[in-house]
């Protein structure tokens, strides 16, 4: 009987700074230490679409596997640190970086498609020069009915909340800006909006376009990625509307199209975001970012499903897939925990999150 190949899954978060490397034809930035341990910790989630004990997993930095508890129907997969020789049989977070590929995972790819399907929020604009970004400035001043409206600048290579400029008010902000864009060859910039609630759908692109999830996303007040909150029996969460729902769905499929019609095939996930307009008024925005990789999202609702076959997750309930720093709090299920000789070191759980 012939022995199966291990597979080789290769979680390679920090692979937006080699696409932005590859784009703009610069060296990579080193990542910090603190910076390195949570994208370590992250990666550790993609044990999940392991086979069996025999496949392997490679994270940014090696992970001791005594942090990577054994729990029922989970494989115990070897662990690694670094890049992998590529096997026939590897599967990568987000596929390696070729000048094609880094448009599709480009922001201006993702504004392209707002504005060309009419998801852009007032007064957002892809900007590449001084002038263009205050225009981009005064179109959000008038849409928001404010002299001194809140907005941000997004690179457009980065992940969970970096790499963003803030509106300050302060000049010499301003100028660092300005050398920013340049460098960066551009910028998404948007309204910051008083959001509500925030939201992530994940699946497929391909010959067939499959919706695997719609979930909340737990974000810090500036939009700094935390973790998920969803349902351990219903793949879409249970907060939202059936309306909002289908317009998230239909988002979804229309940029899986986009990304096919554009060459892409693999996972994908787009986030939305419920906010209060400059009236009072709330409204959903269904397209805020499109992620062309494996997301945390979409790990979430695989680690749910496989967990709730065993005794440890309820059917019926809510929970969120936290990353954080330190031990899980009580009655949560540890996903890896921290590092005891590390102070404040990065760990992931799965914690109950009750409420609608």
């Amino acid at each position: 009987m012939a022995v199966r190949a291990a597979n080789q899954l290769v979680a390679n978060l920090y692979a937006e700074e080699a696409y932005r490397s590859v784009a703009l034809e610069c060296d990579e930035r080193p990542l910090t230490g603190p910076a390195r341990e949570a994208l370590t910790v992250a990666g550790a989630l993609f044990r999940i679409l392991a086979e069996d004990d025999a496949d392997e997993l490679w994270t940014i930095d090696p992970i001791e596997a005594s942090r990577l508890p054994e729990l029922p129907t989970v494989p115990n997969v070897s662990v690694h640190g670094g890049a992998p020789t590529p096997s026939p049989s590897v599967r990568y977070w987000m596929l390696p970086p070729t000048k094609q590929l880094a448009a599709w995972v480009s922001r201006e790819f993702a504004h392209r498609q707002e504005q060309l399907h009419r998801f852009r929020l007032p007064g957002a604009a892809f900007v590449a020069s001084w002038g263009e970004l205050r225009d981009a400035t005064k179109a959000i001043e008038q849409a928001s009915r404010s002299e001194q409206p809140r907005w941000v600048a997004k690179s457009c290579y980065s992940a969970a909340g970096r790499d963003r400029f803030w509106e300050t008010g302060n000049n010499s902000s301003l100028e660092a800006l300005k050398r920013w864009i340049e460098h960066e060859q551009g910028a998404v910039v948007e309204p910051w909006l008083p959001r509500t609630a925030d939201y992530g759908a994940c699946g497929w692109a391909g010959r067939t376009t499959r919706l695997d999830t719609i979930h909340e996303l737990l974000n810090t007040p500036r939009g700094a990625f935390r973790g998920v909150r969803l349902s351990t029996s219903a793949p879409i969460t249970p907060s939202l509307t059936p309306d909002d729902a289908q317009r998230i769905s239909d988002t979804f499929h229309t940029v899986a199209e986009q990304l096919v019609q554009a060459g892409y095939t693999g996972p994908f996930g787009i986030d939305a975001f419920r906010y209060v307009t400059p009236g009072g008024e709330t409204e959903l925005h269904t397209l805020s970012e499109i992620n062309a990789r494996w997301s945390v999202g979409a790990l979430a609702r695989r680690w749910v499903d496989r967990l709730r076959e065993t005794t440890l997750l309820p059917a019926d309930s809510m929970v969120a897939l936290r990353l954080g720093r330190g031990t899980a709090p009580p009655g949560a299920i540890t996903l890896t925990t921290s590092d005891t000789k590390v102070t404040s070191s990065a760990s992931a759980w799965i914690e109950p999150a009750p409420g609608p």
